[in-house]
């Protein structure tokens, strides 16, 4: 009984976590001004979504030297550039070295995968300007999560590659 419990009490904590990590659609009327915007892509898709569940999810991540991703229980849900989300099993990796990590613990990075298409990958990270990521797809190439204006962590700004032009 108490196995049961607890293999209940998980998947409804996952599923909890799963739908938490709401990704809203918002057009630009609805989004304050707060910061430059710094990257405006020809197409694009704004999202509101909760950077701080997003961080707690993140941290609470496995490490890549201790699980493969492939077999990562920690799942996050991201927005795409068709207005759909996705979601894919992620794992903790470290870029810097052990004492740069120390002096700036609130900077982490993270790798995961599609669980709808194991040839999709993303690869994360989470700075003092919130979580941004880069979506890689052998047929739908590459798109970028960035944040939409400087200083707000609540927008996100989706769009692919080929949609961004340095100007």
């Amino acid at each position: 009984m108490g196995k049961r419990f607890f293999l209940f009490f998980l998947a409804f904590f996952q599923f909890s976590i799963l739908f938490s990590q709401s990704w809203n659609v918002v057009s630009l009327d609805q989004i304050e001004n707060k910061g430059i915007r710094d990257i405006i892509p020809e197409k694009y898709v704004i999202y509101n979504f909760d950077d701080e569940m997003m961080k707690t999810i993140l941290w609470s991540s496995p490490k890549e030297s201790e699980k493969d991703v492939a077999n990562s229980d920690q799942i996050i849900n991201v927005g795409l550039p068709d207005g759909k989300t996705e979601k894919f099993k992620v794992v903790e990796y470290y870029m810097m070295e052990p004492e740069l990590a120390l002096q700036y613990p609130d900077i982490r990075t993270f790798y995961g995968v599609s669980i709808s298409d194991q040839l999709k990958s993303i690869r994360i990270d989470y700075t003092l300007q919130g979580f941004r990521a880069v979506i890689s797809s052998l047929d739908e190439g590459k798109y970028y999560i960035d944040y939409f204006q400087r200083d707000d962590k609540q927008i996100r700004i989706v769009y692919s590659k080929k949609e961004f032009k340095k100007g």
